[in-house]
């Protein structure tokens, strides 16, 4: 066996024990993509490999003390991940918060539209769901401290760049955990087609 069937029958062997999941993307015509996305799928395992593994010799030998989570270099952006991970492995949650049935979803994915000469730019949407009435749902997922008007440019960025079959309609949709000041709060209510706080979905039912 060479090594990369050793390499696909280790990454088969961690998908099966729920450590790793590969999210297949979908062009928005609904035809699967060549493309898909390993992440790994287990949050503790993320966390260790990130934070634990790197600093395994300090922390034996009684390194630096770590006081908070936040004297962590990068927490900001492993959290962000781990936010991500969380709500891709509850779509369920989603699409009962958007009235989406199930017998309505042509694909629930994470999307990546690459730069070519048919398209107007690159983008990456954190989950795109395409329903069979051809409505699109860009949902755009933000996990900070404070969250601030600024993500309504990023989503209108990748909205003007993503290409969606004629006729279709998109909504765009935000789920996010953080303080948002009222300004900011009444600018994104305006402009985003729903905008589902974390909590919410925790107290789903």
């Amino acid at each position: 066996m060479d090594q990369n069937s050793d390499l696909t029958e280790a990454i088969h062997i961690l998908e099966l024990s729920g450590f790793l999941s590969r999210d297949y993307y979908f062009h928005p015509a609904g035809k699967p993509s060549k493309l898909s996305q390993l992440r790994i799928k287990d949050n503790y395992l993320r966390f260790y490999l990130k934070f634990v593994e790197p600093r395994k010799k300090h922390i034996l030998n009684g390194g630096k003390v770590i006081q908070s989570l936040g004297d962590l270099k990068g927490w900001p952006a492993i959290m962000g991940l781990q936010f991500e991970n969380i709500i891709l492995q509850n779509r369920d949650l989603i699409l009962r918060n958007l009235g989406i049935v199930d017998g309505q979803v042509v694909s629930a994915a994470p999307y990546v539209q690459r730069k070519k000469s048919t398209n107007s730019g690159a983008c990456q949407v954190d989950l795109l769901i395409h329903t069979d009435l051809d409505v699109f749902y860009l949902c755009e997922f933000k996990c900070r401290k404070e969250i601030d008007s600024g993500v309504i440019e990023e989503v209108k960025k990748k909205s003007a760049v993503l290409q969606l079959p004629r006729r279709s309609s998109l909504k765009t949709v935000l789920i996010f955990e953080g303080e948002m000041s009222n300004k900011s709060f009444d600018l994104a209510t305006e402009y985003f087609y729903k905008m589902i706080p974390f909590e919410s979905l925790l107290t789903q039912n």
